[in-house]
């Protein structure tokens, strides 16, 4: 009962702010950002654990010393005030003990500081709104059929992402951003979704070529693909409307039957 006590005690705070968040990644990732005030809040779990070992050991020599807690006074008491007493004295033994396994937990939390060893975007997948920004080709793979004279010349070249256009080495490319509409998949500036290494095919799909995880060096089970939806349609593929995020700062932006590989810049 005591630990049972506890146990919601600790963890409702928690439970509600994680209900209060949303999600368990927002969650991390608000721990991370605020390590200040999750050390406050153990510090102050630490002391509260102690003063409640200090006050019921305390509690406990006095009704000790004067017979109240033994077994034979027990016994002797009616059938409710009796079952009162069976509990009240294992809540003054099992309660510090539980409030001394938190105050360890918690010394310990102080003293390795956890926090420092989350990763930045913990738990979090990229979606096409994180890879708004700069990135920069800077090789390829998964190109058998071409010659390194036909792939140089694109090391080097800028692609710029925003909301409703993305830049190629200087050229923009207008895409269909409707604010209004932006909820709806279908209406989406950038359309998105995942290939896993379990597939049928174990390979990338909506392209000319067809290329395994492995032969891209891609060791994840899965990878995301995004496209943009041009506004006027070119009538053939052009440079940086489809890429693959391999991670937050890599991605493979496919074109012409090659896999380039661009790193964010900015």
């Amino acid at each position: 009962m005591a630990f049972m006590a506890l146990f919601f005690w600790m963890f409702i705070p928690i439970i509600l702010l994680a209900l209060a968040m949303g999600t368990l990644q927002q969650v991390v990732e608000w721990i991370r950002l605020n390590p200040t005030l999750i050390n406050g809040l153990v510090t102050g779990i630490l002391v509260l654990n102690l003063l409640i070992i200090l006050v019921l050991g305390r509690v406990r020599a006095k009704q000790k010393s004067a017979g109240q807690l033994a077994w034979g006074y027990i016994w002797q008491l009616p059938g409710l005030r009796r079952l009162e007493r069976i509990v009240w004295k294992l809540t003054l033994y099992l309660w510090p003990v539980c409030a001394g396994f938190w105050a360890l937990l918690c010394a310990v939390f102080l003293v390795v500081q956890p926090i420092r060893f989350i990763p930045e975007h913990f738990l979090q997948i990229p979606g096409p709104e994180d890879c708004f920004g700069q990135w920069e080709i800077t090789g390829w793979r998964g190109a058998p059929s071409r010659t390194q004279e036909e792939l140089t010349p694109y090391l080097g070249v800028q692609i710029v992402y925003e909301q409703d256009r993305f830049i190629v080495d200087g050229q923009t490319r207008l895409v269909k951003y409707d604010p209004e509409y932006d909820f709806h998949y279908s209406y989406a500036p950038y359309q998105t979704g995942v290939v896993w290494r379990e597939d049928r095919t174990d390979s990338i799909p909506g392209t000319i070529v067809t290329r395994r995880f492995d032969e891209l060096g891609i060791q994840a089970r899965n990878v995301r693909w995004v496209e943009a939806r041009l506004r006027d349609d070119p009538g053939e593929a052009v440079l940086g409307q489809l890429f693959y995020i391999l991670d937050w700062d890599t991605i493979l932006v496919y074109y012409s039957g090659v896999f380039f590989q661009a790193e964010r810049v900015g």
